[in-house]
Order: structure tokens, then sequence, then C-alpha cells
């Protein structure tokens, strides 16, 4: 628990941060609680002595910072770099021959799904899917679909559900 004051520090930061805690907790000087989910908070800001909790769908609720007593959130959750959310993702080379190398990079343990598909929907192969530890890791696409045959020369797309997130990627592939 914290107070007011720390809270407005903290708050700044908020928006720049990763919010991935699964909830924030006002305590009010009149004994409610007022318990929010982070993954439904856009932003908080203030007005004078007015904080607008703004949620992400459009509503704002709004108390007399006054009127907070204390607050809580799990600091080891939702202090984490916005990295966790947009992993860093390579992909090369790019036009290929055949075989692309993917290189990423997890700064949080999470699930993760690697998956090419042609531009038509269809998908071609799954190249991985798996809990991750955080870390470098590198994987080969060798230009084959789920059964082993050749692709043909074409656009395809590299889809990464990273955690939460999808990240797709165009891959082309040319003829040798």
């Amino acid at each position: 628990m914290k107070n007011i004051k720390s809270l407005f520090f903290s708050i700044l930061f908020f928006g720049i941060l990763n919010a991935s805690a699964e909830n924030i907790y006002f305590n009010f000087k009149d004994g409610t609680q007022g318990v929010y989910p982070v993954s439904e908070v856009r932003s908080i800001t203030f007005t004078g002595s007015t904080m607008h909790l703004n949620k992400r769908d459009g509503s704002v609720i709004s108390w007399d910072v006054n009127d907070i007593g204390h607050y809580n959130y799990n600091l080891a959750t939702i202090l984490q770099p916005v990295l966790s959310k947009n992993p860093e993702i390579k992909i090369y080379p790019n036009p290929s021959n055949r075989s692309v190398t993917i290189n990423y990079t997890l700064t949080d343990p999470v699930k993760v799904v690697f998956e090419i598909w042609d531009i038509s929907g269809n998908r071609v192969k799954q190249l991985i899917q798996n809990n991750s530890l955080p870390g470098s890791y590198m994987m080969n696409w060798d230009g084959n679909n789920d059964s082993g045959a050749a692709v043909s020369a074409g656009s395809y797309i590299c889809s990464m559900t990273i955690g939460k997130e999808t990240i797709s990627r165009k891959i082309t592939i040319i003829n040798k």
C-alpha cells in the first residue's frame, strides 16, 4: 500500500509501461474499495485535484484525490518494460531463395506460437508452439510446408503470437 503522493509519481510512468498486472485497487477514506482490471484502463490523468481513470471502452471514472486513502497493485507485474509486449524480432534474409532465420528476444516467460500462412489465409507450417523463458532465440524455416514439400515462390505471412500479442511479418520466397 502506498500513499497518494506516491500514487501521483507512479501514475506518471503508467502510460509508458506495459500494464499487465491483473488489478489496480483504490481504498477510499469512506471504507469502500475500487478494483479495476489493468487491461481495461487506457490511462490515468489529473485535472487539478481530480483523478480520472480513463477506461478503454471510453468511459471515465473520476475522484477527488483527497478521497483516496491508499492504492495497491502488483508492482512486479505492472512495471514490465514495453519490450515484453513488443519483442524484438528479425527475419532474414528477406526476400529469400528458400529458408529464412527468425531471431527474437523475450523478456518474460510466455507462450509463443510461430506459424507461416499463405496470402489466401491457409496455414502452411507451424514452426513452434511452446512456453518459453526469457532469452534470445533463433529458429529457421526451411521453406517447406507441414507435409515437408517446398512452398512455391511468393509472399507468406509469419504470424507470431507471443502471450496475448500477435505480430505479423511478410516473408517473400523467390525462385532459385
